[in-house]
């Protein structure tokens, strides 16, 4: 049973304007918050940001810097920060994924996102894409291929987990852009098998095998464009490949020199914990123009 409680305004600390809904659903109180432009032009597209593990959807509006509000204002699209309760996600796959306690279906939660919100906005039902960081990729992986209905991902610091395999080789091509950094020491690009809670091992195959996998079903023929960004003293070097002869976008990005971070993002915690950031790209920009180029 789903309850409705309130669609109210919010002034975020160092951000644009946001509406939050709130509700409730299996017994947990639920939000998500909204930005929209102040003036929609017809049938808009639609972006999900899906927060990390321990993160809020406040704090994922921080970590990108508000940049997702700017641009739904500036593009004509609305974009929505969800929240996972207790600031972690249930991705559903029991063993080999986060198993939060007590249990809770975040798809559905997912579902009454986008349900609700095109209730209140005129959406486009056939560009709807969802980008997610570190579990919010996991999140936005077992979506696509669990559900469907998502004209693109772009998953960050997260490659495949092994238990969502099945799900993703029975789905159609679906448009991804994959972004990880070298110097991840949270979530490596060669994936593997990560101790998580109590005996839970996270098993993950590598960025690359991520990519193989989705260019194989898009029926991509080999690389294509190749760009390198290396304008800034940061130690870090951004290398884009936007592959070739495929039947939908597959695009990567390797930033070498990256931890675990949201390219061009912050505040987050120290480089000792999370390794450096990047300034190479700006995360928001570079995940929107891959997103506008899937019509």
């Amino acid at each position: 049973m789903i309850r409705l409680f309130l669609l109210i305004l919010l002034l975020l600390p160092g951000s644009l304007a946001a509406s939050e809904v709130r509700f409730e659903m299996e017994g947990f109180p639920r939000r998500f918050q909204v930005f929209a432009p102040d003036e929609p032009q017809g049938e808009m597209p639609l972006v999900l940001v899906l927060h990390g593990v321990f993160q809020t959807d406040n704090r994922m509006i921080e970590t990108t810097r508000g940049k997702w509000g700017e641009f739904a204002k500036k593009h004509n699209f609305v974009a929505v920060f969800p929240n996972a309760v207790n600031r972690v996600w249930d991705i559903g796959q029991g063993t080999g994924t986060f198993e939060p306690s007590p249990r809770r279906d975040d798809i559905a939660y997912l579902d009454q996102v986008i349900g609700l919100t095109a209730q209140q906005y005129q959406i486009d039902r056939d560009r709807i894409f969802m980008v997610g960081f570190s579990l919010g990729a996991q999140m936005s992986f077992a979506y696509a291929c669990q559900r469907g209905g998502i004209r693109g991902i772009a998953t960050v610091s997260m490659p495949l987990p092994k238990a969502l395999l099945d799900d993703c080789a029975r789905t159609p091509a679906v448009p991804l852009l994959s972004i990880h950094g070298t110097n991840d020491p949270v979530i490596p690009a060669e994936g593997g098998d990560l101790p998580m809670q109590s005996d839970t091992v996270l098993s993950l195959i590598s960025q690359q095998d991520t990519i193989d996998m989705f260019a194989g079903k898009a029926g991509c023929t080999g690389p294509g464009e190749l760009k390198s960004y290396d304008r800034r003293d940061d130690d870090t070097k951004a290398n884009f490949t936007r592959l070739a002869g495929c039947s939908v976008p597959i695009w990567t990005l390797s930033i070498e020199g990256l931890g675990h971070k949201w390219p061009g993002g912050g505040p987050d915690l120290p480089v000792a914990v999370l390794g450096r950031g990047t300034e190479e790209v700006e995360g928001t920009a570079f995940v929107w123009s891959f997103f506008s180029s899937i019509r």
